[in-house]
């Protein structure tokens, strides 16, 4: 008899047919199909059976399978992670392309699941977050430094489109936190300039000495455009302190 099914779908390759053949070999070729088919039909069926008797074993010695499975992986740690390994290695590339295709394909399910999260362990990840930075807040500084160096036109770019996108918001944000923190800057501007006072009135002199037409070209068109102010100012202080009376 022929027991597997590989062997009864092949048998047409192996089995002539002639008047000597032996009425086994002619009833397996007359019905090949139908025993085919029922060894599938059987296989399917045991295998179904297997399966279910192996959860139905899995589940009763569900502590014993996990403790042997821990021991295993203790006894057998250094193993186990070099064929990971290098497993990894070999699959890199194929593991890549089907994370890609999962996340393009699941996008909109992992960006949910991450805002959930995110929302659930705020504090935590904040904290986390807080305790990182800390920790490795030199390496973040030169990193920084680093990158903002070598993308200095990138950034510098983006800046200015991101500037001129959205100049009102960023204007009314300003003259608000102005508003709002007047008195605050206002006295860290008098710090800043009763410490530094030497500094400013040296680039002062500075700038005055090099842009000194300019200033003046700018000081006649301003005398220009104010003279009648300007006079009527000088008219009612000379009213005030009866100069000439």
């Amino acid at each position: 008899t022929i027991d597997s099914t590989a062997e009864l779908e092949n048998c047409s390759l192996y089995t002539i047919v002639t008047p000597a053949a032996t009425k086994q070999q002619r009833y397996y070729v007359k019905n090949r199909e139908g025993i085919v088919t029922k060894q599938r039909q059987y296989n399917l069926r045991k295998k179904i059976e297997i399966k279910e008797k192996q959860e139905v074993y899995n589940l009763e010695h569900k502590e014993t399978i996990a403790r042997k499975q821990r021991e295993y992986d203790l006894t057998n740690r250094e193993k186990i992670q070099k064929k990971q390994r290098k497993y990894d290695f070999v699959h890199t590339e194929d593991k890549k392309k089907k994370q890609k295709e999962y996340d393009l394909s699941h996008r909109e399910k992992i960006l949910k699941k991450q805002r959930e999260y995110d929302l659930t362990n705020r504090e935590k990840i904040q904290k986390k977050q807080r305790e990182y930075d800390l920790t490795n807040r030199e390496k973040i500084q030169k990193k920084q430094r680093e990158y903002n160096l070598t993308n200095r036109e990138k950034i510098q770019k983006k800046q200015r489109e991101y500037n001129l996108t959205n100049r009102e918001k960023i204007q009314k944000k300003q003259r608000e936190y102005n508003l709002t923190n007047r008195e605050k800057i206002q006295k860290k501007q008098r710090e800043y300039n009763l410490t530094n006072r030497e500094k400013i009135q040296k680039k002062q002199r500075e700038y005055n000495l090099t842009n000194r037409e300019k200033i003046q070209k700018k000081q006649r068109k301003y005398d220009r455009e104010h003279i009648d102010k300007k006079i009527n100012q000088q008219r009612v202080y000379n009213v005030a302190h009866k100069v000439g009376i």
